[in-house]
């Protein structure tokens, strides 16, 4: 299955070129950065758990004849992820979202292109942080410990047999998902304007300033209203008869 994916992906999309073109910012590399960029395009192809079950798929069959290098270490691979840059993943995203839009695999839902937007945690350590970090308190074991964590804010557009991940956003420390989503979401309505006329969300993002930046772009909305204290939940009963 993975050779069969990483072929269909050279063929449509020139992987190979695209991850090539991926800017490398170390001096005099041992390892040239097209290896670590092919072996992240593996992690995510596979839905790999963790650096260390990459390291092991990228030693055997379709991984190795693809890399067409030594695997690198998993400590290798964590230290190249820190300085890949976002905007040029986009780019790829971006190519990739028009190639599929030309080949009609990106079909709408009974007329309606749907996006959906929605958060993820990335990482969590109880040892370990960095600028970027966002905290929380714990109990384990009976005591109080702060724990740092990574979370983002994916952009996904979903049709009749697809998913296709166009874009995403980290949420800065001490900040809200909202306004990562709000970025998010200005950021693909600037670059993408016609790839989507509804939007998903789950209870997080039934906020004013989502809305008022969807209306201001003719797009709607679909959220889950479960907050009482939601002014957009009051209006919504006032509009319509509640039913059992």
């Amino acid at each position: 299955m993975l050779s069969r994916a990483l072929a269909y992906g050279q063929k449509m999309f020139k992987l190979n070129r695209e991850l090539a073109a991926l800017s490398d910012q170390r001096q005099k590399p041992e390892i040239p950065a097209l290896v670590f960029n092919k072996a992240f395009l593996m992690l995510w192809l596979c839905r790999l758990p963790s650096f260390l079950a990459l390291e092991q798929a990228g030693r055997k069959g379709a991984g190795r004849g693809f890399l067409r290098h030594a695997m690198p270490s998993a400590d290798q691979m964590a230290n190249i992820s820190e300085i890949v840059k976002a905007d040029e993943l986009r780019g790829i995203l971006g190519r990739m979202y028009k190639r599929l839009g030309r080949n009609k695999v990106l079909r709408a839902w009974r007329g309606h292109r749907l996006g959906v937007v929605d958060g993820h945690e990335i990482n969590a350590s109880y040892d370990r942080c960095c600028e970027h970090c966002q905290t929380r308190k714990l109990i384990v074991n009976g005591q109080e410990r702060i724990q740092y964590y990574h979370r983002a804010v994916i952009f996904q557009l979903v049709g009749p047999g697809f998913r296709f991940l166009l874009d995403f956003e980290m949420l800065g420390p001490h900040e809200d998902e909202g306004s990562a989503a709000m970025r998010l979401i200005e950021r693909v309505l600037e670059t993408h304007p016609r790839c989507f006329d509804i939007l998903l969300g789950d209870g997080l993002y039934p906020q004013a300033r989502i809305f008022k930046l969807l209306r201001r772009h003719d797009k709607h909305a679909i959220v889950v209203l479960k907050d009482e204290r939601r002014d957009l939940l009051v209006d919504v009963r006032a509009l319509f008869t509640p039913s059992p």
